[in-house]
């Protein structure tokens, strides 16, 4: 009862809450000044989020009040700092000082305002104050993505969607666990979200200013502060996106209609002419199979090397940012700050098969639509298997490719190109590919930090010990759930329970870009019904029957970036921990769109939604996306798991024979 009184008077600390509210309207109003007077509704999912995260901060300080694992260096730099000694610096820290910096000034300006100066429980309370912003951002975040997809600005609402993936971003377990202790991640997810916000500010708009190129350069160098692996994030995944978008604006339009070729060089040269003016290939991953991402890359390319000068204008900000992190490795000899004999750089590309259990473990909840599609897929195999003998359209687009020209070689090779291509006939070969390369990465690029097996206070001990750490065959044997969640993870970005097809007619217009396939003379059809107008004096809020650009999937350029930029971060660090994959999570989740239940009505599993008991869930999942009430669940209960697993299953470290080590302190289990 005692400890339950002190966490109570803890909580108590939190009544002027009208102090949170107003330092987020502030937050808000940075990043989204147009959202008028009056406090927005997004706000309310910060707040609660600060409210679950003093509670967890208020447990912790009863139950773990002195400075835990690595709050043990961290805690005594920030209290070296607050006492006026900026010079001094523990050599066993590896990340900068970003934390400690912003600490110290959040308290100058009094935003930390309980307990006594520099305590661990202040410099704790941080980090509550950054997961309600981490919430905000994200919401923000996922608004602008929705908007550039829909290239719209519509700065009067925000969907219910982007409020309620805010909330879960800043709810998912190695972020939420971490806001009651004083670690960087917390802050680290912050800056990176915040540069994030500003470069979709950027995209968003026609061009950029050089107001906006230096806050760019301000937000890289600040986001680099926390972390030193932001750089992926801030350089090669922002400064990818900006380079797609530098290329589009540069797209110029035809004197005159160009004439279809029915040749496969013919066609490949039109495409080159295509990407040199901008047009590349990038089709919605919804449409997007892997030979779709590799011309989306090759597109990019080209269009950069025909238009250097526009795309240097864009990028200049992330090559900057680049050039001051190499020198600072330079002058640091080293990526790291400190400990670098236990943090040396290598190859590890088996991290790129860990990283797809972790999202599945977390985000199962969103994978509904990608296992509907798999079974929908199923069931309409056979029709299309029957569909690659007897489709008359797809054979007369062949053929007619053929008697075009003449009937020639070429036009020989554009007609098994176009069969290859429609029916996505190298995917199976594909698919034993992927499960070839990944058992080889198994077998010889394993790589056991020793790290891993000195601490068994990290849930990644166990992991290893009962996976990893067993018979090569059961190491080979985990390649199969790999490539599942692999699959399951990249599905998801399309939000969709239609069946897999090689090529869908109605998307042809898709298509345009891409060398071998040809776009039909209905394209143009797809499109979404635009989004309500909104007024300035407030936010409004839509559901999904009202605005569905929610449900717009991204693209295959900034799924191929995204990929590149998560590898670049993760295949360098021989160390496995579950803290690194926060920020590839978090940029992956932001780019799930919504799915609405009506997807469903045009699947062969269609007379599911007709069924009593689901119909009314199925016009409540038209409105809203009910997978993220279950993920709200989910967290909230591996949260209450975790928290309740730290707090009450201490325990002390023990020799063989059953002496006491350190000192007989209490050690508790973590991520």
């Amino acid at each position: 009862m005692l400890e339950l009184g002190l966490v109570f008077g803890l909580m108590a600390n939190i009544l002027p809450v009208l102090t949170p509210i107003v330092v987020l309207a502030g937050v808000e109003h940075l990043f989204l000044p147009q959202a008028g007077q009056k406090l927005s509704v997004s706000l309310a999912s910060p707040a609660l989020v600060f409210t679950l995260a003093w509670a967890w901060l208020s447990f912790v300080t009863v139950h773990v009040p002195e400075p835990y694992l690595d709050e043990i260096f961290h805690v005594p730099q920030a209290q070296t700092y607050c006492r006026g000694r900026f010079l001094e610096w523990d050599d066993k820290i590896t990340t900068p000082p970003g934390l400690y910096l912003l600490s110290i000034l959040a308290m100058k300006v009094r935003l930390l305002f309980v307990g006594d100066p520099c305590s661990a429980f202040m410099l704790r309370s941080f980090n509550v104050w950054s997961i309600a912003v981490v919430a905000l951002l994200a919401s923000l975040c996922r608004r602008r993505i929705e908007a550039s997809l829909a290239r719209k600005e519509n700065r009067g609402s925000i969907s219910s969607y982007s409020i309620h993936t805010g909330l879960n971003i800043a709810l998912f377990p190695l972020v939420f666990f971490f806001s009651g202790l004083y670690y960087t991640d917390v802050l680290s997810t912050l800056s990176i979200l915040a540069a994030y916000a500003h470069h979709l500010d950027r995209i968003n708009s026609s061009s950029s200013s050089l107001i906006s190129d230096f806050v760019a350069i301000l937000l890289g160098i600040a986001a680099l502060f926390m972390r030193q692996t932001n750089i992926f994030w801030v350089v090669v995944y922002m400064g990818g996106l900006e380079t797609v978008h530098a290329v589009k604006q540069s797209k110029t339009p035809t004197d005159a209609k160009m004439v279809p070729q029915s040749t496969l060089s013919g066609r490949v040269n039109s495409a080159l002419q295509k990407y040199s003016r901008g047009k590349i290939h990038d089709p919605p991953i919804s449409s997007c199979w892997p030979d779709d991402i590799i011309f989306s890359l090759f597109s990019i390319s080209v269009a950069v090397l025909c238009n250097p000068l526009r795309v240097l204008r864009r990028v200049w900000p992330h090559i900057t940012i680049m050039a001051l992190f190499g020198g600072f490795v330079a002058w640091n000899g080293g990526v790291v700050l400190g400990d670098k004999s236990n943090h040396v750089a290598t190859i590890h590309l088996a991290q790129m098969l860990y990283i797809w259990p972790l999202f599945a473990l977390f985000s199962v909840p969103l994978f509904i639509p990608s296992l509907l599609s798999g079974l929908n897929t199923l069931i309409d195999l056979p029709s299309q298997l029957r569909a690659l003998f007897t489709t008359k359209e797809c054979n007369r687009g062949i053929e007619g490719s053929s008697s075009s020209s003449g009937g020639g070689e070429e036009a020989s090779g554009l007609k098994w190109a176009r069969l290859f291509f429609t029916y996505r006939i190298y995917y199976f070969p594909y698919i034993a590919a992927t499960f070839i390369l990944s058992a080889l990465v198994v077998k010889f690029n394993t790589i056991v930090h020793p790290f891993t097996l000195a601490d068994n206070r990290h849930y990644m001990f166990y992991i290893f010990r009962y996976t990893i750490r067993r018979s090569e065959a059961v190491r080979l044997a985990l390649v199969v759930p790999y490539s599942i969640c692999r699959w399951l993870s990249w599905g998801t970005l399309a939000s969709s329970a239609q069946p897999m097809v090689g090529y869908k007619p109605q998307d042809s217009c898709l298509f345009d870009s891409h060398p071998v396939l040809i776009a039909s003379s209905s394209a143009g059809k797809n499109e979404r019904k635009p989004s309500p107008p909104g007024g300035r004096s407030s936010v409004t809020v839509t559901a999904l029957d009202v605005d569905s650009t929610p449900c717009i999937p991204t693209t295959a350029s900034t799924v191929a970036i995204l990929f590149l930029a998560t590898s670049l971060s993760l295949i360098t660090a021989p160390l496995v921990e579950p803290r690194y994959f926060i920020i590839p999570w978090v940029m992956w989740r932001l780019l799930v769109p919504a799915w609405a239940m009506q997807d469903l009505s045009s699947t062969p599993l269609s007379f599911v939604t007709k069924l009593p008991l689901i119909s009314g869930m199925v016009r409540f999942g038209n409105r809203y996306d009910v997978r993220l009430f279950i993920e709200t669940a989910w967290f909230l209960a591996v949260n209450a798991a975790t928290m309740y697993i730290f707090i009450a299953k201490a325990y002390t470290w023990r020799a063989e024979d059953g002496t006491i080590l350190d000192g007989g302190r209490l050690q508790h289990f973590m991520w």
